[in-house]
This record gives C-alpha cells, structure tokens and sequence, in this order.
C-alpha cells in the first residue's frame, strides 16, 4: 500500500473525490488480463484490493513484479502516451478502480492545479520505482543510499491524510 501513499499524499481530497466519482470499479478473477502488453491502454488504475502479477513476454511470460492494493497501474503509459511494455494478470481476486484516460487528460487541462499535483504524484510513483529497481540491480546498497522504501519528508507530514483518503475510496467502491 506503499505506492498509494506516493499519489493521495499529493493529490487533494477533492482530487480523490473527483477520481472516485468519475472511475469505474471493476471486479476481477483469478487469471483475468487487466492490461495487455502491447495494446493501448485507455484508462489508469488504482488497486484497490487484491493482489496482480506484472509479466513480461521478453521474460517468458512469468512475474516480474507484483502490484498490490494501492497501487496504480497504467501511469507510464498515460504520461508518455505509449502501450505498456508489461502485461498485469490478477493473482487473487482484485477489485480495482478504473478512471478514463481520457477523462483524466480532460480535467488536467480544464484544472492546472489538479494537473501540478498529479503529475507530482506520477513523478514521485515513477521515480520510487526507478529508485528501487537501481537498489535491486546495483546491490548491495551504497554508502548514503537510504533504501527505496524510504519516504520523502512531505510524504510523511501527510501520511495520515493519504491513508485516510484511500480508505475512504475503498470503502466507498468496495461496498457499493
């Protein structure tokens, strides 16, 4: 749930509030494909239960990575407008909120403040997991390096604010 810290810690409630009301919870099952590799993407994701395996065809089609309640999918291919270079398969029964590109590059461009703090929080998203597949590449870690799991000063002043926000989205769309 990490990764969901990163985006409500930036975002605004009334940014959250926005996304839930305007993205579309969709159930998923064991084994079912959320995103292609290779096919465009048309809206983002946010995990809001459950459990997705990222694959990779180039790596025989087995797990590279995992991605768990909280975090968001399809954010790379948004910000540079290319299809995902991964394909994400639900492990266990997902629940998952879907929000429209299409929607979103809407009120980025109607919203510049939604836009600053949006796309604050995509670049935090990306560079944490840069971050962290460079720890995992390069280990063991090196003198100064304070570990990818570690927050940023800002995120932990509004730690509190971020869990709140994403458990009222889930609460919301979960119990529905």
């Amino acid at each position: 749930m990490r990764k969901v810290l990163y985006v409500f810690s930036v975002l605004s409630d009334q940014d959250v509030d926005w996304l839930t009301s305007n993205g579309h919870p969709r159930k998923l099952i064991v084994g079912e494909v959320l995103v292609h590799e290779g096919r465009a993407l048309d809206s983002l994701y946010v995990v809001l239960d459950g459990h997705l395996a990222i694959t990779m065809a180039a790596h025989s089609g087995g797990p590279v990575a995992r991605s768990i309640t909280g975090e968001v999918i399809g954010e790379i291919s948004f910000v540079d407008s290319r299809p995902p270079i991964a394909s994400v398969v639900a492990e266990t029964p997902c629940t998952v909120l879907g929000i429209s590109q299409a929607l979103v590059a809407e009120r980025l461009r109607k919203d510049e403040s939604f836009g600053a703090r949006f796309y604050r929080a995509m670049a935090l998203t990306l560079a944490h997991r840069l971050r962290k597949t460079m720890i995992m590449a390069n280990s063991p870690p090196g003198p100064g390096d304070h570990g990818a799991d570690e927050l940023d000063d800002n995120i932990l002043d509004n730690l509190h604010l971020a869990g709140g926000r994403f458990e009222r989205m889930a609460k919301r769309l979960l119990h529905r």
